[in-house]
This record gives C-alpha cells, structure tokens and sequence, in this order.
C-alpha cells in the first residue's frame, strides 16, 4: 500500500520544490511518480535566466515521464505576493489596478497589467498564474486578503476578475480564480486557523460567490477552493462536497479543474470534516492534541484567538500530516491537491501516512477509481492546453503607468506637500518584524530611499538595522506585538513614517503610532488612514509595489508627480 500511494495519487499533485535546481531525489520521484505539476516560491527563485533553466528542467523530466507538460505555476498577484519578483519584477497589487482604472477609465490599463505579467511568466515557462483573486475585500480586520482584492463592491470585483481572466487568457496563460467561495469577510487568516465566516451559504451566494460566476464566465481555467467555513457549515470549504460538488459544479456550472488551496495551511487541520481513516491518522500521531485541534469553533466565532486557553499551538498543529486530508479532499470534489513543500518531504509523507490507513484499502481500492476517472480527464486536457501554445512574446519591460493615480493625499492641513528642494526627507519604515521579510517590502524600501533621498544606486534595507521601537496590540485579539524601525540614515527636517503593518492593530495604537510625523504613509493598509489623529499629513496607497513607491517619491518631492 505505501509504496502504491504516491503513484496512485501523484496524477493529482502539485507540490513544490526545493531549490533553484532540481535535486536529484526530485528528478528520480518525477519520473517515477511524475505529478500533475509544480508550484514555485521565493526560494526557487533567482534571477530571469535561472528560472528559466529551473522551469524547462521540471517540463522535461515530468513531460517525459507522464507524456504531457506539467502545470508550472506560482503565486505572482502583485505587491507583497509576488514570488517571482527576483526575476521579473514586483507588479501592481490588484487593488492599485483597480483604483487606477476608477481614475483614468481607461480598460487597457488593467488588461495591460495582467498581460505583461503574463508574458514576463511565461517567458520563463511558467504557464498557469494562481489568480486573479475573486475575493470581495468586506472584512476591515481581514488579516489576509486586503489589497489583495480589487474592491470592497461586488460589482466591481466581478467586472475586474472578468477583465483580468480575459487579458492573461490573451496572452495563453492559464487561471485559477481564488479563494471559492470567497475569503474576503473573515477575520482570520487560514494559514494559522480555521477562520468560519459572518455569513451563510445563502448570504455567500449573493455576494461573494458573484465574482466568481462572471470568472467562470469569462472562461477561467481553475477554480481554488479556500480553507474558511461558512456559518452555517463549519468544515472547511475546501473539504465540503456541498460547496464543491453542489454550489461550484452543480450550481455554477464550473467544469474546468478544481485546486485545493495548500493543505499545510493550518485552516484545514484546525476544523472537522475529515473522514474515515484521515481523522485516525491525525488521533495516531497528535494523540489527544489532535481531538482539541480538530474541534470545531463556535457558531459565529471567527476562529481560535491568543484569548483562548485552548488554542493548539503551532509546535501541536506541525504533529498533524497534511497528506492525510488527501482523502477527504478528493472525494469533497477536488481534482488537484496543492502542497507547498518540496515534493520529496510531500511524497514521504504520502508513503507514511498510507502505512496507518489501514481501514482505507476499500477506499482506495474502490471509490477513489471512480473519482480519479472522474477527474483525470479535466486535469489531462489542461495540460494537454499547453501543447497548443505560441512561443510567448516577451513583456515589453514596463508596467503601465500608474505613480499619481493610485496614490493619494488624503488630507495635509499644514500643506507641508510637497517638501520640494532641499527639505528631501529620510523615510522610516515601520512593521512588524516580520513584516519585513520578503523580497518585494525590501525592494520597495530600496527604491522609495532612492527615489527621496537621491541615495543613488546600491541596496538600503538591512534587516540587521531593524530596531524594536514600541510595541502595539492586533485588532480583535488585543494580542502583544512588538512594532520595529528601519531608516537608512539620520532623520533631519521632515518626519516621514511609512507604515508596512499586514495585520490590523487596534484603531488606537495605529493613531499612537503615527504621532510626531510631519507624514504617515499607510502602504499596506489603506484605512489605516482613518485611524490617524489630526495634524500632519497622510498618504494613502493600496499595496507596495515599484509603482507605488514612484508615486510616493512623487508626492513627497513634488516633481515626480
């Protein structure tokens, strides 16, 4: 049984890797037990040529184990989400490109953005892009989605998924339209928990299920499922055959490939729904630990928070095996189970997990035949999608302009802007410090110093120079949280603070933070902007991004505007 497992299963894999070269376990695992296709993050990720190198290695060894091209994909939304932004790039967040097509009207500039991502991805051979997100952004203490999303109006997320799904369909890239049936209401964030949603069923299917049918419409080629419950559920989507099988192909009509969000995310160990042998496994390796994490918040509660003393902890929640939900995710209706770890750690898991699921032979023997002849035809002819496709153009180097339309004073009582000549400021950063820790916030620290400052060429951001300057508490929870600086010299004449917070802090402590600066920048979150007292000036932008710190530099200087 064990040794079968990850060659039954593997049709219906995407995993990740572990470098930026295949390993030679990866190659030997691949064309044995070649899967569905990858997923790349920042840690396969170098320079353009790199991971061009990397993406024809993955084509050739699993094109000639399984007989067609695997699905390479990657999560490249824009701003802080932007894996691949060491070889091509950081583009506009999602909800930058909408507020900029509000401004200007012009159609081409959203079309224009999601298609020069497009090419710039597929000149390196990656051919499935994990987006556009469909999320309607309802939820001001959503810790995840955000800028993320393109608007807080349903109408408008549906028109401009629409729009996105079209221009990357244009240029032969494939979709997957995300997170089904909708993450934007919640409160919690599904990497760390279960987050159960204000709304029922009923409620998501007049609001936020409305952008994915015009998705849908528009011809999107997948459809992620989300680890967030329903109201009126309580299990996670992701592993519900009432949200996949009834309402996404039943009732939607969807019949392309359906995508798992990743199953390491802690959302779907932390809920019920799992079935047969799956929950045994977590019981057999979690012991007691597991029944308390696979409890079920309380109806209307939006998951466990540092209040409660029965929280599972993150050393608790690493004993439960993702793998063990495969199960439950295929017969929910999923086609493609998505792991974000490197294969081999993926696949061992796989074996290990098939050792004590023992009552599953029936299963695997029996139900998951049908359920694999179901699903391997649309996972086959997606992949056999890439054979018809043109050599990709390349990307014509630039996004559509976007510094003045995305980015805006929201007040400036002592029309201290712009500071002009000889008053340029040293921006401070301030964020949690983990906040600080992807290539894309670095990047943007790098060219807003540059673009005030005239610090010239060459790298500012150093996370050494991190200094822990106060502390702060996340909405909701009242959690303690200590709040790091960065500046890349001394500040003298005007105090600028530029704020990268992901997670939402109390209204009181963002307004105690911004105190003593001529100007608040709010980059990450824009109604931050209404928590800042009187007296200085505030900018508001929609997630960071080249353009973004343009438009910034823009503002401060006056003569980039």
């Amino acid at each position: 049984m064990a040794a079968k497992s990850p060659g039954r299963i593997s049709p219906h894999l995407v995993a990740g890797l572990e470098g930026k070269v295949l390993t030679a376990e990866e190659r030997d695992l691949f064309s044995i037990f070649p899967p569905a296709g990858v997923i790349l993050f920042a840690r396969n990720v170098d320079t353009r040529e790199q991971l061009r190198r990397l993406c024809a290695e993955v084509d050739e060894v699993i094109g000639k184990a399984s007989g067609l091209h695997p699905l390479i994909m990657a999560d490249h939304e824009g701003g802080r989400i932007s894996v691949l932004a060491r070889a091509i790039g950081v583009p506009p967040t999602q909800m930058t490109i909408w507020k900029a097509f509000l401004k200007t009207g012009d159609p081409q500039l959203p079309a224009g953005v999601f298609s020069e991502t497009a090419r710039r991805m597929r000149s390196c051979g990656i051919n499935m892009f994990l987006g556009p997100v469909a999320d309607v952004n309802s939820e001001y203490l959503n810790p995840v989605i955000g800028t993320r999303a393109f608007s807080e109006a349903v109408g408008e997320v549906g028109e401009a998924v629409e729009m996105a799904v079209r221009a990357l369909a244009g240029e032969q890239m494939l979709t997957s339209i995300k997170h089904f049936p909708g993450h934007g209401s919640s409160a919690g964030d599904s990497h760390l928990l279960l987050p159960v949603l204000g709304m029922t069923l009923d409620q998501l299917r007049k609001k936020d299920i409305v952008p994915f049918e015009k998705g849908i419409e528009a011809g999107a080629d997948t459809v992620m499922t989300a680890h967030i419950a329903p109201l009126d559920r309580g299990i996670p989507s992701s592993l519900d055959p009432v949200v996949i099988r009834g309402i996404l192909r039943e009732e939607l009509g969807f019949d392309g490939v359906i995508i798992t969000d990743a199953l390491e995310m802690a959302g779907i160990l932390t809920g019920t729904g799992l079935v047969g042998a799956a929950g045994e496994v977590l019981k057999d390796r979690a012991g007691s630990t597991a029944a308390r994490v696979l409890k079920c918040p309380a109806e209307g509660d939006v998951g466990w928070d540092d209040r409660n003393a029965d929280d599972p902890s993150k050393e608790e929640i690493r004993l439960l095996k993702p793998a063990a939900v495969a199960r439950t995710a295929l017969e929910a209706g999923n086609d493609l189970l998505l792991f974000s770890r490197p294969a081999a750690e993926v696949y061992r898991e796989l074996e290990e997990v098939a050792t004590v699921l023992g009552g599953d032979d029936d299963f695997w023997d029996g139900a998951f035949k049908e359920i694999s002849a179901d699903s391997l035809p649309r996972i086959e002819a997606l992949r056999r999608r890439i054979e018809g496709f043109q050599p990709p153009q390349q990307g014509s180097g630039s996004y559509p302009v976007f510094a003045g339309h995305a980015v805006e004073v929201m007040k400036d009582p002592r029309r201290l802007l712009p500071f002009g000549k000889g008053r340029v400021p040293i921006p401070v950063f301030y964020g949690e410090k983990e906040d600080f820790s992807q290539y894309p916030v670095a990047r943007f620290i790098d060219m807003l110093v540059e673009l005030t400052a005239g610090g010239g060429a060459g790298k500012a951001f150093d996370v050494e120079k991190l200094v822990p300057v106060t502390s702060a508490r996340i909405a909701r929870t009242h959690q303690p949280v200590d709040i790091f600086a960065f500046q890349s010299g001394p500040v003298e004449g005007p105090r600028v603070l530029v704020m990268l917070f992901r997670r939402p802090l109390t209204r009181g402590d963002i307004g105690r933070i911004g105190e003593g600066f001529d100007v608040v920048v709010t980059a990450e979150r824009p109604w931050d902007s209404y928590c800042m007292k009187d007296g200085g000036a505030i900018i508001t932008c929609y997630g960071i991004s080249d353009s973004t710190a343009e438009g910034i530099a823009g503002i401060l200087a006056g003569e980039r505007v």
